[in-house]
């Protein structure tokens, strides 16, 4: 299953880019010449030598141990669902975190159910592969750039040190909601006593949720008396299902809040159009992930550490704070899963941007684009000219001569989209590639 909101907002992406390369630097003049900001970056940033998932040699990834130090989540972003090469160096640092840091859970931008039902059908025998399959998006799952992390799960599972595959969207994903997701409701409800029968509007109940799952809503919304039905059963259901005692039904509790979101943006978004999906998106979605994946970290994998593969767009704090430089678009009002989840575990997460300077990127199923030449001044240009391939630079823990990094500064970690901020206050780190690749069709 494709993301349609994921297809409208890469869209979205594309034409703020469009947008950028036209627009004038606004970047905050310093008296830090640009020279000595080159030479601090050259001393600073690490330098990786390779982004290749295969390389196994980690000595370089060592000092990214220390930039984590106690996170127990560490969040690696992307900058459109498109790049090849960021899915490539995510994969090689989710194989160090799991077999040198001490990580042993994956949480995928995709859905809580979806992922759910894939490691009990891994664990029941199904082929990893085919039970990532079956639950990730497939904007990542029919990527090449993807393919040796799901590889590497399917691998892991069948050792004594497995990468346990979770999901934290609302989004119903993949075949696994549609094939399951209902019955697995009505064995929850019936393995703890509750008699469907007895519960008003239970069928309509079940058909909206047929409709949520074959996106029947995403243009036209029920009527409001079958939404107010619909949500006066869910508040039942979850009324009457056992908060305590199997760790099940604790799942469910989290799989129907998430449903009652999923529902209310699905809704929402139907009764006002796709204008403003993005801050629909934020609204309902976004804040409903960073619940999900606190309630991961604190519930579900209490004491673990976990690793969360998702947009850079949805892991930023403070977005807000970002000047997109268009008239026509800002981040205003946003609240962010990445704001959620650092007001909840503070410095136990870490998030990582992405970024590059060249290449070309681009989802497997669009026309690959090229990377306009980031203007004079911004960071991708910094990093370029101090020689860096492939670095890593860490906002957290600072050094002298780093004051620079506290003013606006032009960079485009998000979609491309050349931007300004105080990147310090939007990520904890960020990871730089020199040449961009697009995700491939496998």
């Amino acid at each position: 299953m494709v993301c349609t909101r994921c297809l409208v907002r890469y869209r979205i992406s594309l034409f703020f880019l469009g947008l950028a390369l036209t627009a004038a630097s606004c970047s905050e003049k310093t008296d830090v010449p640009e020279a000595e900001r080159v030479a601090w970056l050259a001393d600073h940033a690490i330098p990786l030598h390779s982004i290749d998932p295969a390389d196994e040699n980690y000595s370089d990834l060592e000092p990214f141990r220390r930039m984590i130090g106690r996170s127990r989540v560490v969040m690696l972003g992307e900058q459109s669902h498109g790049d090849g090469a960021t899915f490539h160096a995510k994969t090689r640092l989710i194989k160090y975190l799991h077999q040198e840091c001490g990580f042993d859970v994956l949480a995928i931008e995709s859905g809580l159910y979806d992922c759910a039902k894939a490691w009990q059908q891994i664990q029941q025998g199904v082929p990893g592969e085919q039970a990532v399959e079956s639950s990730v998006f497939s904007i990542w799952t029919r990527s090449r750039e993807f393919h040796p992390l799901a590889e590497y799960v399917a691998r892991a599972a069948q050792s004594s040190h497995p990468l346990e595959l979770a999901g934290f969207d609302c989004q119903f994903t993949s075949t696994n909601s549609d094939s399951f997701f209902l019955n697995d409701l009505r064995s929850c409800l019936h393995d703890a006593g509750i008699d469907t029968s007895a519960i008003d509007g239970w069928q309509k109940f079940q058909q909206v949720i047929r409709g949520l799952l074959s996106g029947q809503y995403r243009q036209e919304a029920p009527d409001t008396p079958e939404e107010e039905q619909f949500f006066a059963t869910l508040e039942q259901i979850q009324l009457h299902l056992p908060h305590t005692g199997l760790r099940k039904n604790r799942l469910w509790h989290q799989l129907l809040k998430s449903l009652k979101a999923e529902a209310e943006g699905t809704f929402h978004m139907a009764h006002v159009g796709m204008t403003n999906m993005m801050l629909m998106d934020s609204q309902y979605r976004d804040l409903q992930m960073g619940d999900n994946i606190i309630w991961l970290s604190r519930e579900y994998y209490p004491g673990r550490k976990i690793i969360v593969w998702a947009a850079s767009r949805h892991n930023a704090y403070k977005l807000q704070n970002v000047d997109t430089r268009h008239e026509g678009f800002s981040y205003e009002g946003f609240v962010n899963m990445g704001d959620v989840v650092q007001e909840g575990l503070g410095r136990r997460v870490y998030n990582l941007g992405f970024t590059a300077y060249e290449g070309t990127a681009g989802p497997w199923l669009r026309e690959a684009f090229t990377l306009s030449e980031p203007e004079s001044g911004s960071l991708e240009n910094l990093f370029h000219q101090a020689d860096l391939e492939t670095a890593i630079l860490d906002f957290r823990r600072r050094a002298r001569g780093d004051r620079w990094l506290d003013t606006q500064i032009v960079a485009r970690p998000f979609g491309y989209g050349e931007m300004s901020a105080v990147w310090p206050e939007i990520f904890d780190g960020i990871c730089f590639t020199r040449v961009m690749t697009p995700s491939t069709r496998r």
